[in-house]
């Protein structure tokens, strides 16, 4: 959040800042959370639920524009907005520096043939269902 530019973007975007210890982040937390009560404001908001044992991998699409930085700043919001997301277990991501080396550059490859696949199609692979 101190960084030049990016620090700046951070705040403009409402990152939430943290320290990474809760004694610290809490109340942080608490207080930056309350001003996104606002019914009138929707967004989307993640948090890891099962931050120990899973991993969410999201994909976001825009379907007529993607978005440029100043549009974030002038609130301009795009006209439609997919997600699509895959979740993991931890232990089915390879530890070895090598391996996930090579995991992740193959999540990358897929997300890229998954985006592509969108621009062609219109929607992502069982758009709407869910799974377990």
């Amino acid at each position: 959040m101190k960084l030049p530019v990016f620090g700046w973007a951070f705040h403009v975007m409402e990152f939430v800042p943290v320290e990474r210890k809760w004694e610290i982040d809490e109340e942080i937390m608490r207080s930056r959370l309350e001003k996104f009560k606002d019914p009138r404001d929707p967004l989307w908001l993640a948090f890891p639920l099962k931050a120990l044992i899973t991993l969410s991998d999201v994909t976001i699409a825009y379907k007529h524009q993607l978005p440029v930085f100043l549009d974030n700043i002038f609130g301009t919001d795009p006209a439609e907005v997919y997600v699509h997301t895959e979740c993991m277990k931890l232990d089915e991501i390879p530890s070895m520096e090598d391996e996930s080396y090579d995991w992740l550059v193959e999540r990358f490859r897929l997300k890229d043939e998954l985006l592509a696949n969108f621009m062609t199609t219109g929607h992502f692979p069982n758009e709407g269902m869910e799974g377990d």
